[in-house]
């Protein structure tokens, strides 16, 4: 199971908000003295580099606004995740383009349906209520108690 651990921003009696933090992994990779990308990571101020990431859970009892939670997904799902957000766009762009080689459509048009098809599945997928689907939703594994520090506690609105 992948586990982030993260903080509930927001509460219902049905859902909770968790916010985790991205983190790069380059702290902990070996091949950071070598690595440009690790180069790229470090450079410029570490805090404006972290991004939050909002998710919606089902709630659990014991969970509040502050609340540390440990977030958990199956490799199985985020496979079925990953496949969704990037494999759906892709094959709905190669048939956007393939209707418009088919048609006989000039190479800019070609590039140009390419794009709109493309464009079209990340919005179809954005309109999509992955909440819905219980087993594409991270579940919370374990809570770990409230911040020590409530002030620290901030949300930027979710999508």
């Amino acid at each position: 199971m992948i586990i982030e651990q993260g903080t509930v921003v927001a509460a219902n009696a049905d859902w909770l908000v968790v916010e985790v933090l991205q983190t790069s992994a380059c702290g902990s990779c070996s091949a950071r003295q070598g690595c440009g990308q690790a180069l790229m990571s470090e450079w410029g101020d570490a805090p404006t580099q972290q991004q939050k990431n909002h998710f919606k859970v089902p709630a659990v009892l014991g969970a509040e606004v502050g609340t540390r939670v440990d977030l958990g997904m199956t490799p199985d799902t985020l496979s079925v995740v990953a496949l969704l957000v990037y494999l759906v766009p892709l094959l709905n762009a190669f048939l956007g383009l393939s209707l418009a080689v088919w048609l006989g459509l000039s190479e800019p048009i070609q590039l140009l349906c390419l794009i709109a098809c493309l464009g079209l599945s990340y919005l179809a997928l954005s309109r999509i209520h992955f909440d819905k689907y219980t087993r594409l939703v991270p579940q919370i594994v374990r809570l770990h108690g409230l911040r020590k520090s409530p002030d620290l506690i901030a949300s930027s609105p979710m999508t």
